[in-house]
């Protein structure tokens, strides 16, 4: 992690919603990225992570232990999204957790203190300037056609 500030955007939702990279190439899913990027220029910072946290609740089931049961809380809470793919700015994001799968962020550190690629939901810095270049000019393009059409 390189000195500076890094800033992350979280979306409550009372839905269950995540970020494909499929739909923010079709320009579907825009809006945290949209909010990521004005936000790092204005602040001249960096981004960490863009996350929707899901504000409904499943019905618990009487019948589990309370350990199950607080395990299903945990999972419908943990925010889904994407993240820097960096262990210092993770931990900073879910101070809890040193190894394996986080309960907050879509985050599992392996044990040799590395983040595993295959079980987080994480991109590199520059993937993200490269996302944040993508949103804008998407959002040219989408201007430029609500603007050229005639009434």
């Amino acid at each position: 992690m390189r000195s500076g500030k890094y800033l992350r955007i979280i979306d409550y939702k009372s839905s269950n919603n995540f970020i494909k990279l499929n739909d923010v190439a079709y320009g579907l899913k825009l809006q945290l990225l949209t909010y990521l990027d004005a936000i790092c220029k204005y602040e001249n910072a960096k981004a960490a992570a863009v996350l929707y946290f899901n504000m409904l609740t499943e019905k618990l089931d009487k019948r589990k232990t309370k350990e199950e049961i607080e395990e299903d809380i945990k999972r419908n809470f943990k925010m889904k999204g994407l993240i820097a793919s960096d262990v210092k700015l993770v931990k900073m994001m879910d101070k809890s957790l040193d190894t394996g799968s986080s309960n907050i962020i879509p985050a599992y550190i392996k044990n040799d203190g590395s983040l595993s690629e295959g079980r987080s939901s994480s991109i590199s810095g520059e993937q993200f300037k490269v996302l944040q270049k993508y949103i804008i000019k998407t959002i040219k393009g989408i201007s430029k056609e609500i603007l050229s059409r005639k009434n």
